[in-house]
């Protein structure tokens, strides 16, 4: 039961209840009456006209009410019902109307590719930098699918923005997507810094670490001479790849810190560039023996660099929980984890080897061109792998 603001006591038909106001048991027809102070009523008046609905579109309600006419004609002001019905449930530009609750008279338009709003009646708003027909919209928000070079979209915040590389391009590289350059003839690398005579960016490059937390992890961190040493390597298979690839290996500590970049050329069963299929054996970061929590498990992130084409993975090696990061401008990059107290070697694709920097370098890279677990003076470009790319 509501009061109403004119003070007329309203029931609902569904929620009408008796509290000493009666009415038929079908509520608000046929006779009513008060068994109160000994007023009665014969019958209920018809019911009124609906009034307004809520809404002009989008689904509202109206309502309409009847009151009881007392048996000596009078019209009662204080015993009414009041009936409720959904109205206006109209989608414009082709919309559908779904019902949520039709008890609650409560529901939503979906509207139609290309409009938004309550009622499907705004069309998708402009996009700067949109390339036609490519503006996609819903009832929250809208985006750009594809905006003019060399512009992206942000997604649904609705703009085409410039692309951000950071580092910046080198050598009049463009910038095509964020961190994502576009090389001029003649460079590549991740910035286009690399470029000029072929030999010289096939030679193997150790970037220097810029902390050394603690001396037993890897020979770069003892002295030449030292017994400590370790030496990580992982088999990288390239199939069908330009003369001029690159294979990079990033290490991360277990904090996501930066902890040395390798990068090499991929070589062919003769120690050549010419066969379709090569392997690159690139230097990772060793975990620590030693107890020291950050640097127990180092993360690795690998990935080719070519000035043509787009290298994806082929296979990879089920041991080693590889993570492939897929692109459709880039080549696809693989991440996984070497841990403390793991015996690696072929079975892994992974390479650990001890002693001092020469012996270690040597002997180390030697069982991961052949893919033994003992020096072998022979490259295998099929055994041993972590994984293959085929460009």
């Amino acid at each position: 039961m509501t009061i109403a603001s004119n003070s007329i006591l309203n029931y609902s038909r569904k929620d009408l209840i008796n509290i000493g106001f009666h009415v038929a048991p079908e509520l608000c027809t046929g006779s009513c009456y008060l068994n109160l102070l000994g007023y009665y009523w014969s019958s209920w008046e018809s019911w009124g006209s609906w009034g307004s609905c809520s809404k002009t579109c989008g689904g509202g309600s109206q309502v309409r009410h009847r009151y009881c006419r007392y048996n000596d004609g009078t019209l009662s002001t204080t015993i009414g019902c009041t009936d409720e019905e959904c109205c206006n449930r109209v989608c414009y530009n082709e919309g559908t109307w779904v019902d949520t609750d039709p008890s609650t008279c409560t529901g939503e338009c979906r509207c139609k590719e290309g409009y938004i709003g309550e009622c499907c009646q705004q069309g998708c708003p402009t996009i700067q930098h949109c390339e036609a027909g490519q503006v996609e919209c819903n009832f929250l928000s809208s985006r750009c699918n594809k905006c003019t070079p060399p512009y992206i979209s942000t997604g649904w915040s609705g703009t085409c923005r410039e692309p951000l590389c950071n580092p910046p391009c080198k050598n009049n590289g463009t910038c095509i997507t964020d961190d994502v350059c576009n090389c001029k003839s003649g460079y590549i690398g991740q910035t286009c810094e690399l470029g000029g005579n072929i030999d010289s960016y096939l030679l193997p490059t150790l970037k220097a670490v810029e902390t050394t937390p603690f001396k037993p992890l890897s020979w770069y961190d003892n002295p030449d001479f030292s017994e400590l040493g370790r030496i990580c390597y992982a088999k990288i298979g390239i199939q069908n790849a330009p003369t001029e690839t690159l294979v990079t290996a990033e290490s991360f500590t277990s904090r996501n810190e930066s902890f040395g970049t390798f990068t090499t050329g991929p070589l062919d069963a003769s120690g050549g560039l010419n066969d379709t299929s090569r392997v690159a054996c690139v230097q990772i970061r060793c975990p620590s023996c030693a107890n020291y929590a950050n640097y127990r498990n180092i993360n690795i992130k690998i990935y080719p660099t070519t000035a043509t084409g787009q290298c994806l993975i082929g296979s990879v090696n089920m041991l080693m929980n590889v993570t492939i990061n897929s692109s459709t401008t880039t080549h696809e990059t693989i991440q996984f984890n070497v841990e403390t107290g793991i015996n690696y070697g072929p079975k892994y694709g992974v390479y650990i080897g001890i002693g001092t920097r020469d012996k270690a370098l040597f002997t180390t890279r030697q069982q991961c061109l052949s893919g033994a677990n003992f020096n072998v003076d022979a490259i295998n470009t099929n055994d041993g792998l972590l994984a293959t790319y085929n460009c």
